[in-house]
């Protein structure tokens, strides 16, 4: 995880500050989100899906319902 953090944060937290209010709930909604790929993370199948096709949806998910997971 700590590769794929490495790899996407750059994409992640800039597209967070956009969705939050400050810089406060950006911090919050990238760690969430972290959390979130986390405990999904079974659900990524290595020799069918793209990384960063897979994040970037799961980020785009991440970012409509919220940080709390309500839509």
């Amino acid at each position: 995880m700590g590769v794929l953090y490495d790899e996407t944060i750059g994409w992640v937290y800039p597209l967070a500050c956009r969705a939050a209010e400050d810089t406060s709930g950006a911090q919050e909604l990238t760690q969430a989100f972290y959390l979130h790929l986390w405990a999904d993370s079974r659900q990524f199948r290595q020799d069918t899906d793209s990384a960063v096709t897979w994040v970037l949806q799961r980020l785009g998910e991440h970012l409509r319902s919220g940080a709390d997971g309500r839509a």
